[in-house]
């Protein structure tokens, strides 16, 4: 026996092999020496190899510390060894386990009966002798395998999960034994029926059933072991390199990454991904204390100290379905909220309601989103739970109602522990009594304080956190909390109760977070105070079995273990311990839905399987340091496989105090936690993301990256709460086939698409991104399509930019555009990501509903199968035809030119007039890298083309363009279309794809697909938006005396036939058509984009940009840059047409003046000539106009005089010699030659050609040609000559359309009575009749084009006034500036009512004769930023009105509006009452005096813009669109608008109004006035706008110069300076200052000027001069600097400067805001340095 015995040791028990070698060594020494020497060496080796192999099988059979003697005591087997192996293991199968007896098999069911072997180990006491197997088949998938006595009730925890039905499988995936057919051994294998796979193999030995130890051991069958928790491990699948054991026990541990501590959570469930793809998971249902023990060989060793043995297997097959199959198992887990998955705030260790206040308020400063506020337990009274401490908190109840009114929830918390000790005080607890609610001591406990236990029965009292209380009969302090039993009924309802009643009475809340819940008690078990909870020596505190759970004893850092629970006592704490989290969240969820009827939030500490059915989880009490954030991921994705998908850590850290840059990377990653919530502790620095610049700029960009995904999160939470999907995904199960992807634990994924990889070490700014195989990715940033996949890539993670995230091709993921929380966001447009896989498909799903109802979940999908790249088909009702019908083919080859190419082309169908252009030149031109010219033209006649000077090279070209013309082919005989392709991104700008390309003598027409609807300009129109509408109204181009009516969708003064768009991804272009014949042009839907125009070529003009403020400079770059005004034309101006004499005149200024209101320029309209004529002066009611004027220049402001272009040709040259030296000069506009006689002479009397009209004057009138040099040498000599009678300032050119009153009608409107009728006719012509008769021409009242105007066929020297009409207005402004300026002596002003391309070169614009009504208040908003974009930035509006007479609050609103139009001028009709501000004294005065005081406080900063408009052809006043073209709420707004970069204005625009909604992109941004920063950027706020005051907004990042203002310019320049500082997130700001003489026409041109730089940084304001013109910047001194964004005072400030200064420092907490003073003024012409110290809360 004992020779057979050996011999089964060494086939059996791999230990035993040993002792077998030595045995045959012995027999080898006795067969002589050689062998003795050979043998010994082999047999080393040979030992050595196999016991280490061996020992990696080896399971441990008592806890490391025993020793030798305890281990043979045992019956175990030791045989140290190195690598880590215990050196006391278990016997093997055949010494050690169970024989079965007795096995049926029975619908299903299994049983076997196992007798124990008497060899086996007695490793604990009383192991069971005979033990029952039952094994119930659960369908194809499941099974359960249970374990129990016979004849013994054991406990089983009360835990219900979701099995299916127990019934035979269909399709089997799975086979098991239980035992050899011959030695019949238990052991449990079961094989995955398919490939044969072992899934669990029980044959490693070491089963053990006892009364307080149960454990079974498996080989497994491969090394990719995932779950089993809670710990902080830093590797997702567990490693094998040596055995480790895991303690599973609820403990209040704090993590510590890498250790095999168990912490607050128990779930002892594994997956294992097998070699073949395969997976499966096993769940031990059992909440007693356990130990994980990992064996290398693979395998595991499950231990409890209790219960039976309750193994679920779940087969999968894949690991997707096998992560399902359990979550369906335990128990769905709970759908959030929608608000609940956006981010969250909190600390332990807020001082009271204002600290909260102001955490809140900092973080909607920085435009970090925000849906959830915390409350820790510092808002309780003492601590005790359901109280607020009414001292530091007693207004928490009021903010928490306007969070919730502004869109942000609450959650507050409640620990289990209930202080005891309060009395009546704290009714909380008598109720708890009167139900019997608490765990309570054992029947056979010795009770403390001599059995009394202080008065409170059998209850089991705890130290936690709540201050102890003290009992003056016993002398000393003592335990004061008891702990609710959750596993009662009554304590349910008690926990409703109080709930509702702590809700309703002191602090509503939408969600609620349960902490402690292990339960946690502070020092159990420690003796040295008897505060402590002291548990008696029992086999419950202390079994047989000490788990690594206890550091020393079990029931350290919880309750004793013999306590009981139940609703009869039926249960041992140590049982059900690990119940207790999950037992609270069962009955706090039910509570929390009860209270409110609707989804809420509750976040639990401990969980246990299943608990995600009711809350989420935090990751508990983590450490700020690098080493936490890759633990945070596996973290999550244990718990995603736990059934808790709700789970997070907490951001930065709890302990500790988080350096910047490792807040900004977990910022990062916390932006993809499910459960996205920033926390710490008192005691620790701040690190709500706001406290750092850089911080929250990550936080920023991640969380904004999250909001947008939402509603694919959203939906990802659907799925896991109906099919038990994971929400957050490990590329291991997603991606099982790629092996290399099992063993990534620093990136995730978010459902099946989206995987995030964030950066997760100190001082990187790339991270190595694993692509997994079998798909392509995306980059979710910019569309970067990532092909090569199964390897790591670098890419790049700054820690300001967006995280690196990848869309996985094949899937459609829907978006929302993001915003402060989500009660916002879910207000905004739905997108959609679409990532087509390589065969071109994607899909995707789209659940919504209220957010937060409980009701049936509705369900919506997206593309379930949806293939891209279908083709638009089908024709527009009323439409041109496709090419093939009418258009034009390729004639031939390209010829190369210099710039590019030309390509002819050849008339293909029909004709639309029968005038076709037959032979057509197709001609691109590379002008530079952001220009391109394409142009179409008559390959054989020379046609007309505008003769406007562009500023461009022909020489060469671009070396590296932006762009790229694509035709769809150059084969002679296919059809032509070309488009025009931006070639960073691919979009295609222009596309002629749709056809509809006419060129004929007098219609060419072309259509082009645009990239977005987001277009901007073309006009000049009335226009009811800043964007264009795409609703197929046809607009007319051609210059008109048109008022603006709001209604009228019509052609009004002047032509701009170009367009900026802003492309879906923010880029931008511009497109010029430069062709001055009438044009209509047609927005539709598609959005598409047509051009009709009656004459001339397509010459088209591309700016590349790609800012919008950029294309808006190439654009004046290539027409001419804007006129730079003189300073005092950035003043006040007043005007009317109407006064009655000079003495009028005075009294409007006088009003003005004696209100103090700033007024810089005096006007004269009309009424000031004789009889209207140009050049003349009304002797009898403005005869003293010079004196008069005299009078203004020695007070410091100017005069402005009107000019119209009509003369009166009636008149002998003694009473109008201006008319008779324009005869000499031969300067009017004339008759065709060919004109019929009669026509002429009905018009003029036959004398002569001119061609005559009546306007404004007495006689009919000539209008001069300003084609002609001798018309400008004749305009400036009756300007010079005018001007010695006359020293105006500035000329206001008007009715130069040209204006002609009633056309083609009988007589003028203003014909005078009594006198034969006359008027201009135009006779049917080729030019007045055109066979297309564009929108212009349908107006009436005569509807021809001529109407209102001269005759089309009119002739301007070489020109048609055909071709030339739309460029009167700028072909008169040139003449008429260069007139001013050589009379002036200065820069001087033009103001032009009509206007073109190139027009702003010359002269500014005023919107025309608008109407005295409110809407035309947001009309002349979307003119003045068109004309922005036109190049002409010196505009305005008539303020109050034209036509119609204001309203007192009309009135008012206006001359807030207009104090920041660029061209700020008071001015209404004849016959309309005075409007100029002093009528009404003690409103409409004061508020103009107040809104102009601050518009001259600014002018040095105005006045710098049109010097960057001047001399870079930027904007001076810019639509938000421009200024912010990735955010789509900015593209559509124009009832706000930008002074450059960096002021905004947001006029009330509406009667009756006192407060508006103001749009804040989404930076810093400070109201002007007081400097308080905005709260909410990124959303619309409402702000306050009584009738006293404009709502002004400063940018954050901007330096402002400013100056003390003063009733003119003149006097104003000689104050003070000042700076206002507007610091941006990142506590930086700069600006510029552009000064010169102010008047000087040559002082940019000629260097006569001077700049100042201002740079703010941290806390350092440096003036840097950059260019110094000494005599201007002299004159300038510097002595207020404000700075808005100040966290707190200064504690001191040091000046660098050439001298000293005395500084005065206010600051103002409240609005955080710093105003400094120097004493004395600095000169502006040195530099200086100012540093504050102590200015920031964390520097």
């Amino acid at each position: 026996m004992g020779r057979r015995k050996k011999v089964k040791c060494c086939h059996r028990h791999p230990r035993s092999r040993a002792c077998c070698l030595r045995h045959v060594l012995q027999r080898l020494i006795w067969l002589g020496m050689v062998a003795v020497v050979v043998v010994p060496t082999a047999y080393v080796f040979l030992s050595h190899q196999a016991d280490v192999e061996a020992s990696k099988s080896r399971i441990s059979c008592l806890p490391a510390t025993a020793s030798e003697s305890d281990c043979w005591a045992a019956g175990c087997l030791w045989y140290p060894i190195e690598g880590g192996a215990p050196s006391c293991y278990f016997p093997p199968l055949h010494s050690h386990g169970y024989l079965v007896q007795d096995q049926n098999v029975s619908s299903g069911i299994w049983t076997a009966t196992l007798v124990l072997l008497n060899s086996s180990a007695q490793v604990v006491p009383d192991l069971k002798k005979k033990l029952l197997v039952q094994l119930t088949q659960h369908g194809d998938a499941y099974f359960r395998l249970k374990v129990t006595v016979p004849g013994e009730e054991r406990y089983e925890p009360p835990v219900p999960l979701q099995l299916p039905a127990s019934q035979p499988p269909l399709q089997q995936l799975y086979n098991v034994s239980f035992c050899d057919e011959n030695d019949k051994l238990f052991a449990l294998v079961v094989r995955r029926r398919d490939t044969g796979t072992a899934i669990f193999d029980s044959r490693v030995g070491g089963f053990t059933f006892a009364s307080q130890f149960v454990q079974v051991a498996t080989v497994l069958p491969s090394h990719d072991l995932y779950g089993l928790g809670e710990h902080s491990r830093v590797s997702f699948r567990h490693s094998f390199d040596q055995p480790t054991v895991y303690p599973l026990f609820a403990s209040s541990h704090v993590p510590s990454p890498g250790a095999t501590t168990n912490l607050y959570g128990f779930h002892p469930v594994y997956y294992v991904i097998e070699d073949d793809n395969h997976a499966h998971a096993v769940l031990w249902l059992s909440s007693n204390a356990m130990e994980v023990e990992l064996i290398p060989s693979p395998g595991l060793a499950l231990r409890s100290i209790g219960g039976v043995l309750d193994l679920y297997f779940m087969l999968g097959s894949s690991p997707s379905s096998v992560i399902q199959q359990y979550t369906q198992l335990v128990g769905l887990p709970a759908m959030p909220p929608y608000w609940a998955l956006g981010f969250q705030l909190s600390r332990y260790g807020y001082y009271n309601t204002s600290d909260i206040q102001d955490v809140v308020a900092r973080t909607r400063r920085c435009g970090i989103p925000q849906d959830v506020q915390y409350a820790d337990i510092e808002t309780m009274e003492g601590f005790k739970g359901f109280t607020l401490d009414t001292v530091q908190f007693g207004d928490l109840p009021q903010y928490v109602l306007q969070l919730r009114e502004e869109g942000v929830k609450f959650v507050t918390i409640l620990d289990p522990h209930i202080p005891v000790f309060e009395g009546p005080a704290y009714p909380v607890h008598e109720r708890a009594m009167d139900q019997d609610v608490y765990i309570k001591w054992g029947p056979d406990a010795d009770l403390p304080d001599g059995g009394d236990n202080f008065g409170l029965g059998d209850v089991m009292l705890l130290r936690v956190g709540v201050s102890c209380t003290l009992l003056p009969e016993l002398g000393r302090t003592v335990n004061s909390t008891a702990v609710p039993d959750f596993l009662r009924s009554s304590t349910s309802a008690w926990w409703t109760n109080e709930i509702s009643i702590f809700s309703n009475d002191s602090l509503s809340f939408d969600g609620l977070w349960i902490d402690m819940n292990e339960p946690e008690g502070l020092q159990t078990n420690y003796p040295d105070d008897p505060r402590n909870l002291q548990c008696y020596s029992n086999s419950w505190d202390d079994p047989p079995y000490p788990t690594l759970a206890g550091a020393n004893r079990l029931s350290d850092r919880t309750l004793c273990m013999s306590a009981v629970q139940g609703q009869t006592g039926q249960y041992r704490h140590y049982d059900v311990h690990n119940l207790y989290g999950w037992a609270q969240a069962r009955a706090t969820a039910a509570a929390l839905e009860s209270l409110h009827g609707r989804r809420g939030i509750v976040i639990s500490r401990s969980t246990f399987p299943s608990s995600g059915q009711w809350v989420g989880h935090w990751l508990g009490d983590n450490k700020s340091s690098w080493g936490h954030l890759i633990p945070s991921i596996i973290g999550m994705l244990e718990f995603n496989m736990f059934g808790v998908p709700y789970v997070g850590s907490d951001i930065c850290g709890y302990f500790g105090d988080a350096s910047e840059e490792l807040c900004g990377r977990w910022m990062q990653l916390g932006a993809f936690y499910p459960f996205s919530r920033n926390h710490n502790r008192k005691t620790q620095a701040r690190q709500d993301p706001g406290m750092w610049p850089s911080v929250a700029a990550a936080g920023r960009v991640a969380l904004r990256q999250r909001y947008l995904l939402l509603p694919y999160l959203y939906t990802l939470h659907y799925r896991a709460a109906v099919l038990g999907e994971p929400v957050v995904r490990s590329l291991a199960f997603e991606f099982p086939g790629d092996h290399n992807a099992r063993t990534v634990s620093t990136q995730f994924l978010w459902g099946p698409f989206l995987m995030i990889c964030p950066a997760l070490e100190e001082g990187v700014e790339e991270v190595r991104v694993y692509f997994p195989a079998g798909s392509r990715w995306y980059s979710i940033d910019d569309g970067v399509v990532w092909t090569n996949v199964a390897r790591y890539r670098d890419v790049p993670a700054p820690l300001g930019g967006k995280v690196p995230v990848f869309v996985r091709g094949g899937a459609i993921l829907p978006t929302q555009r993001p915003a402060a929380n989500t009660v916002l966001s879910r207000k905004n447009p739905l997108g959609l990501i679409v990532a087509p896989s390589v065969a071109g498909m994607a899909s995707g799903d789209f659940f919504w509903d209220d957010g937060e109802g409980l009701g049936e979940q509705g369900r919506t999908c997206i593309n379930e199968n949806n293939r891209l790249g279908e083709k638009r088909t089908g024709w527009v009702p009323c439409s041109l035809p496709p090419p093939s019908v009418l258009g034009y083919t390729v004639a031939g080859p390209a010829v190369t030119t210099s710039t590019g190419y030309r390509l002819p082309l050849f008339k293909q169908g029909l004709s639309v007039f029968g005038s076709s252009l037959v032979n057509v030149t197709f001609e691109v031109a590379q002008l530079d890298d952001h220009l391109l010219r394409v142009k179409l033209y008559d390959s054989t006649t020379t046609r007309f083309e505008v003769p406007l000077p562009l500023n461009y090279s022909t020489s060469s070209a671009a070396k590296s363009p932006l762009y790229e013309v694509q035709l769809a082919s150059e084969n002679v005989g296919d059809f032509f279309s070309f488009s025009v392709v931006r070639k960073k991104t691919k979009t295609v700008l222009f596309d002629t794809r749709l056809g509809g390309l006419v060129l004929e003598d007098q219609f060419l027409s072309i259509t082009s697909l645009l990239p977005s609807k987001n277009v901007y300009g073309l006009g000049e129109n009335t226009h009811a938006s800043f964007r264009a509408d795409m609703d197929g109204t046809l607009w007319g181009l051609f210059t008109r005396d048109q008022w603006p009516e709001v209604d009228m969708k019509v052609n009004l003064y002047g032509v701009h036939p170009y367009y900026q768009c802003i492309e879906n991804d923010g880029n931008a272009h511009g497109v010029l058509l430069l062709n001055s014949n009438a044009m209509d042009y047609q927005f539709l839907d598609y959005p598409s984009l047509t051009y009709r125009t009656i004459g001339g070529v397509l010459d088209f003009y591309f700016m590349l940009g790609p800012e919008p403020e950029t294309v808006t400079a190439q654009y004046t770059s290539l027409i001419g840059r804007p006129v730079m005004p003189p300073y005092w034309a950035l003043g006040f101006q007043l005007s009317r047409y109407g006064y009655e004499n000079v003495q009028h005149m005075r009294d409007a200024m006088n009003r003005t003046v004696s209100q103090g209101i700033p007024i810089d320029v005096q006007y004269a309209d009309i009424d000031h000539m004789d009889k209207q004529k140009d050049f003349t002066i009304d002797a009898e009611n403005f005869g003293d106009l010079p004196q008069y004027v005299s009078e203004l220049h020695a007070s410091g402001q100017r005069f402005i005089i009107i000019l119209d272009p009509a003369i009166n040709a009636e008149l002998p040259a003694e009473k109008y010699p201006t008319h008779s030296r324009a005869l000499e000069a031969d300067v009017y506009v004339k008759w065709p030659a060919d004109t019929n006689q009669s026509v002429v002479e009905q018009n003029n009397g036959g004398d002569s050609l001119i061609m005559l009209a009546y306007v404004w004057p007495e006689n009919r009138t000539a209008f001069p040609n300003w084609h002609k040099q001798a018309t400008h040498d004749w305009w400036a000599e009756e300007i010079r000559i005018f001007y010695k009678e006359l020293p105006f300032d500035g000329l206001w050119i008007d009715m130069n359309e040209p204006a002609a009153f009633s056309t083609n009608l009988e007589k003028p409107w203003n014909w005078p009575e009594g006198a034969d009728p006359w008027n201009l006719f135009c006779p049917d012509s080729k030019w007045d009749t055109p066979p297309y008769v564009t929108t212009a021409g349908n107006i009436g009242p005569s509807y021809k084009m001529s109407d209102k105007t001269l005759c089309l066929a009119a002739e301007e020297e070489s020109y048609l006034h055909y071709d030339t009409h739309n460029l009167y207005g700028w072909a008169q402004a040139s003449p008429t500036l260069s007139a001013l300026r050589a009379v002036t002596g200065e820069r001087g002003i033009v103001i032009s009512r009509s206007t073109f391309v190139g027009s702003g070169h010359y002269a500014g614009h005023w919107l025309g004769d608008n109407q005295s009504i409110w809407p035309d208040l947001h009309r002349s908003i979307i003119g003045m930023l068109e004309f922005n974009l036109f190049g002409i930035p010196y505009i305005g509006a008539d303020i109050c009105g034209f036509s119609g007479n204001a309203t007192e609050e009309l009135c008012g609103r206006w001359m807030q509006l207009g104090a920041f139009y660029p061209f700020s001028r008071n001015h209404n009709g004849k016959g309309e009452v005075d409007q100029d501000p002093g009528v009404w004294e003690n409103t409409v005065g004061v508020w103009s005096r107040s809104v102009l005081l601050e518009r001259y406080r600014l002018l040095p900063y105005l006045y710098t813009l049109f010097y960057k408009a001047f001399s870079q052809g930027y904007s001076v006043v810019r639509s938000l669109a421009s200024e912010f073209p990735m955010d789509r709420t900015c593209l559509g707004i124009d009832n706000q608008f930008l002074w450059g970069a960096s002021f905004m204005i947001s006029p009330v625009l509406e009667e009756g109004v006192t407060s508006r909604l103001v749009y804040f992109p989404l930076t810093a941004w400070y109201d002007y006035y007081t400097g308080r920063p905005v709260e909410w950027p990124g959303e619309m706020n409402t702000v306050d706008a009584p009738l006293s005051s404009i709502p002004l907004h400063v940018r954050g990042g901007a330096i402002l110069p400013i100056q003390k203002p003063s009733s003119t310019t003149t006097q104003s320049v000689s104050n003070p300076m000042g700076l206002l500082v507007a610091l941006d997130w990142n506590r930086t700001a700069e600006g510029e200052l552009f000064w010169d003489d102010l008047i000087g026409a040559t002082t940019i041109s000629t260097n006569q000027y001077s700049l100042v730089s201002f740079q703010f940084y941290q806390s350092t304001l440096t003036m840097s001069v950059t260019r110094n013109n000494a005599e201007d910047l002299g004159s300038l001194h510097l002595r207020d600097i404000i700075v808005y964004g100040v966290e707190q005072q200064p504690s001191g400030i040091s000046v660098s400067a050439a001298s000293s200064y005395n500084t005065t420092m206010a600051y103002d907490h409240t609005n955080m805001k710093l105003t400094l003073s120097l004493d004395p003024t600095h000169s502006m012409n040195r530099n200086i340095k100012i540093i504050f110290t102590g200015m920031w809360l964390f520097q």
